[in-house]
């Protein structure tokens, strides 16, 4: 079966849960394991993670920065989150090294995004339970999110679209979604 297709034991949605932060609501449940093969499957290329002696939020207070504002290329679309992200995930699968994201997990619904649905375009594949939403415009990919959200559903936020420099503070994770579907670091 393909890696998109196969079923994650326990062990692996531990694993993916530990290296991300995000929570399901029941291991057991159908939509959930899907959630999370379908999460796995959206990140971007390798690049060994960086870790620096401050954390995102410090990032952002010693660059005077109130609010943890990011866009597009062209501005059409702006994401505000609700707090600075102290980890991240890079990941290898077919989708993920073409769109070249970082992604942080933020719960659904915290995420202030302008311009979402209005300028934004999405694209729906694999299990058909997330989206992939990029800007109608310049075409930046921004975010991917549930299609049905239930409880405790998250959603995961491009990094590149804000400062350069939050990346440099963050723990950036490895994941291989294009072979062992485990983190690499």
């Amino acid at each position: 079966p393909s890696r998109l297709s196969r079923s994650w034991t326990a062990e692996g949605l531990q694993e993916f849960q530990k290296g991300t932060g995000v929570q399901f609501v029941s291991q057991a449940d159908e939509i959930t394991t899907k959630f999370a093969r379908f999460v796995v499957s959206i990140r971007s290329v390798f690049r060994p993670g960086l870790i620096n002696p401050f954390s995102g939020s410090e990032f952002f207070k010693e660059k005077n920065m109130t609010a943890l504002v990011g866009s597009c290329h062209c501005g059409a679309v702006r994401l505000t989150l609700p707090s600075a992200p102290d980890k991240a995930t890079r990941c290898n699968c077919s989708m993920c090294r073409r769109i070249g994201a970082v992604y942080a997990y933020f719960e659904f619904g915290t995420v202030q995004i302008d311009g979402h649905p209005e300028s934004t375009e999405t694209y729906i594949w694999g299990d058909r339970t997330l989206q992939t939403v990029r800007c109608g415009k310049c075409g930046c990919a921004t975010h991917w999110e549930p299609l049905s959200a239930k409880p405790g559903a998250h959603m995961g936020v491009n990094l590149n679209n804000f400062p350069p420099g939050i990346l440099d503070t963050l723990r950036i994770r490895n994941f291989d979604g294009a072979d062992t579907w485990s983190f690499v670091d």
